[in-house]
C-alpha cells in the first residue's frame, strides 16, 4: 500500500502570513499624540494613540522642535503605566497630567521642568518616591493628593509656591529632603497641606536630620508646621518676620535664639509648642515689647524670655549671653 504525505506547504504559507500581518509595536511618533505651542517653536505632547504599558518616556522632540509640555489630562488614569521618564525639554506639566495612573511606582524628572500643575499626579497611589528637580518653581494645587504610597520627596532650592492640599493624604510619607534652609523658609505654601512636612516624619537637610535650626530669613506661613523633631531655633537679623502657623504644634522644640530685628510674629505662629521653656532676645525688653505677636502665641509669650547682655549685670534680672557659642543665663 502507497504511504500518503501530507504537504507542510499550505502552512507554513499561513504561519508567513499570520506574521506578515501581525500588528507591530509603534513607533515613538505613532504612539504620542502633539499639538503645537502658541510660539510655534515646540510642541506639547497631548496623549497616546493606544494605552502606555509598562516603562515610559516621553518623547523630547517632534517634527525637528522640542517638547517642551505635557497636555492637561494627557495620560490621566492610564492603568497599565509603572515606570515613567520626564525628557530634558519638558517644561511644564499641565492640569491632572497623569492623575489616577494607579501603578504608576516611579518617576524621573529632570532639570529644566519649572511648572507642576494642579492635580498632576492626584491618586497614583503606588509613587514610593519623588526627586523634584532644581530648576522646579511652581507646585500646583493637589498635584500629589492621594499619592498614600509616598514615602520620600526632595524638594529643589528653587520652588517658591507649593498650591492648597498639594500632599494632601499624603500619609505615609517619611522624609522630606532639601538642601537650602533659607529657600524652604521662603516657600509660600497655600495651606498646612500644602507642605510635605505636615505628615512626614523627618525632614533632612544635605543628609541630616533637622534637630536644630539657624535661619536668616523671614519665615513662611506654616513652613514648619507639625514637625516634632524640631528642638532649638536661631533667627538672625534677617528673619524680620515670622509667618503664621510656621511652628505651629512643634512641640519638640525646647528653645529660641532670637534677634531684635524680629518685627512680627503671625497668628498661631508657635502654638502648640507645649515644651518651649526659653526665648533668649537679643534685644531689650522694651524692644520686646514692641514686637507685634498676634493672637495664639501663648507658649511663646509665657515661656521665660531673658534679653542679652554682653557683661554680667549688676542688678538682677532675666539675662543672657553666650559662651563658646551656646546661650546662657546669667546668675545674678
Amino acid at each position: 500500500m502507497r504511504k500518503r504525505y501530507l504537504s507542510l506547504a499550505p502552512l507554513l504559507a499561513v504561519a508567513a502570513c499570520l506574521t506578515a500581518c501581525a500588528p507591530t509595536a509603534p513607533t515613538e511618533e505613532e504612539l504620542f499624540l502633539y499639538r503645537e505651542n502658541a510660539d510655534q517653536d515646540s510642541y506639547s505632547v497631548i496623549g497616546s494613540t493606544e494605552p502606555l504599558n509598562g516603562n515610559i518616556e516621553l518623547p523630547a522632540e517632534h517634527n525637528g522642535l522640542p517638547v517642551t509640555g505635557v497636555g492637561q489630562a494627557a495620560f490621566m488614569q492610564q492603568a497599565e503605566l509603572t515606570a515613567l521618564e520626564i525628557p530634558l525639554s519638558i517644561e511644564d506639566i499641565q492640569t491632572s497630567a497623569f492623575a489616577s495612573c494607579e501603578k504608576l511606582g516611579a518617576v524621573v524628572f529632570h532639570e529644566g521642568l519649572e511648572r507642576i500643575g494642579e492635580s498632576a499626579f492626584r491618586g497614583c497611589y503606588s509613587l514610593e518616591q519623588i526627586a523634584l528637580p532644581a530648576s522646579l518653581r511652581t507646585i500646583g494645587a493637589r498635584t500629589f493628593w492621594g499619592c498614600t504610597g509616598m514615602k520620600d520627596v526632595t524638594i529643589g532650592e528653587n520652588v517658591h509656591s507649593i498650591g492648597e492640599r498639594a500632599f494632601y493624604e499624603c500619609e505615609s510619607l517619611e522624609n522630606v529632603m532639601i538642601s537650602d534652609i533659607d529657600a524652604w523658609c521662603e516657600i509660600s505654601f497655600a495651606n498646612a497641606y500644602s507642605n510635605p512636612l505636615y505628615f512626614a516624619e523627618k525632614l533632612v537637610l544635605d543628609g541630616e536630620v533637622v534637630t536644630t535650626l539657624s535661619v536668616d530669613v523671614p519665615v513662611a506661613f506654616s513652613a514648619f508646621r507639625g514637625y516634632g523633631k524640631l528642638e532649638h531655633a536661631t533667627f538672625g537679623a534677617g528673619v524680620t518676620r515670622i509667618g503664621g502657623s510656621a511652628f505651629y504644634d512643634c512641640d519638640g522644640m525646647v528653645s529660641i535664639v532670637m534677634g531684635k530685628e524680629t518685627a512680627q510674629i503671625g497668628s498661631y505662629a508657635f502654638e502648640g509648642c507645649t515644651a518651649l521653656e526659653s526665648v533668649f532676645y537679643q534685644g531689650t525688653e522694651a524692644e520686646w515689647n514692641m514686637i507685634e505677636i498676634s493672637e495664639h502665641n501663648e507658649p511663646l509669650t509665657e515661656a521665660a524670655i531673658y534679653y542679652y547682655m554682653e557683661e554680667q549685670p549688676s542688678a538682677a534680672g532675666n539675662y543672657w549671653h553666650y559662651e563658646e557659642g551656646q546661650p546662657v543665663v546669667w546668675n545674678v
